[in-house]
């Protein structure tokens, strides 16, 4: 027998209890359409999980390594120590956003951990500033007043090298 002919007990009839017919032999019923709707239903299951499993890879997704490059910097106003000038930087799984930044001399950077994972900020030369990785995780801060003129790059040793990978640049002016 095929598959849509194996014997089921059908229960639907009260005068006979017990009839055994096959399933090629019992009524069939159809919607509006003109369709199954088993078969509908089994098709909107599908598309939902469909749906679901592309909405779940799209918020997934990587951002990607970044290679370090001149980009597009955001530029802060004058900053002086101490003057309350703040440039925001986050850090999201695999990136820093945004990735190049100008600031005056005195400007602090803060930057957030907007990712899913810790992270670390250390600087590509040098190690007078920085945040190790337990104590940069999650929803975390690390703030820095950068106040010597030239391009400090930096990264994150968890999700890149000094050269490729979570990199970025601040570019302190010398006005």
């Amino acid at each position: 027998m095929g598959r849509w002919s194996q014997p089921v007990w059908e229960h639907g009839n009260r005068s006979d209890h017990n009839s055994f017919v096959t399933r090629s032999q019992r009524p069939t019923t159809v919607n509006r359409l003109g369709t199954d709707p088993v078969l509908t239903r089994r098709q909107a299951i599908a598309a939902a999980g469909s749906v679901a499993l592309g909405c779940a890879l799209v918020a997934c997704r990587d951002d990607g390594p970044q290679r370090r490059s001149a980009g597009t910097p955001v530029t802060a106003g004058e900053g002086k120590e101490g003057s309350g000038v703040e440039v925001n930087v986050q850090s999201i799984d695999n990136t820093f956003r945004p990735g190049r930044i100008e600031i005056a001399p005195g400007t602090a950077v803060v930057w957030t951990n907007l990712g899913r994972t810790e992270h670390d900020i250390l600087p590509v030369e040098g190690d007078d500033w920085g945040v190790a990785t337990e104590d940069f995780p999650s929803g975390a801060t690390y703030r820095h007043v950068f106040t010597e003129p030239g391009a400090v790059p930096y990264y994150c040793s968890i999700h890149g090298s000094t050269d490729f990978g979570m990199v970025g640049t601040i570019v302190v002016t010398d006005r």
